[in-house]
């Protein structure tokens, strides 16, 4: 079960069930965020991206590359869980933690190709 006292010393010593609830508590609230952004609720918005910064600090992991496509999928460009989500990820990447375990060759960002440059020079 999940405990979201006020206590984060007793929480994040948990058990890898309870970092697993954490999870999929935030999983939750981010997809009830995405209604919230959508609807313009401003307050829910905000009570909601408080409770998953909580809850994900519980989690104790950084956000998967498959969660933080989700949440650009989902929001809008000025999005605040769209902030917190690239903070995190900067975060992560620089205290050198593994996100996924997939390699670089397979993922999206090996993808991007570049166009060979054409030239704007007139012919002689």
């Amino acid at each position: 079960m999940l405990n979201t006292g006020s206590s984060d010393a007793k929480v994040t010593q948990g058990s890898a069930e309870e970092k697993a609830d954490a999870i999929e508590h935030r999983n939750l609230l981010m997809t009830t965020y995405y209604m919230a952004e959508k609807l313009c609720f401003k307050g829910f918005m905000n009570l909601f991206l408080d409770r998953i910064g909580y809850v994900h600090s519980l989690a104790g992991s950084p956000f998967s590359i498959s969660c933080v496509k989700e949440v650009y999928v989902n929001t809008h460009a000025g999005s605040f869980l769209r902030k917190l989500v690239a903070f995190n990820l900067m975060t992560s990447v620089r205290r050198g933690i593994i996100i996924d375990k997939k390699p670089l060759a397979d993922s999206t960002f090996s993808r991007i190709t570049r166009k060979p440059r054409q030239s704007t020079l007139p012919k002689s």
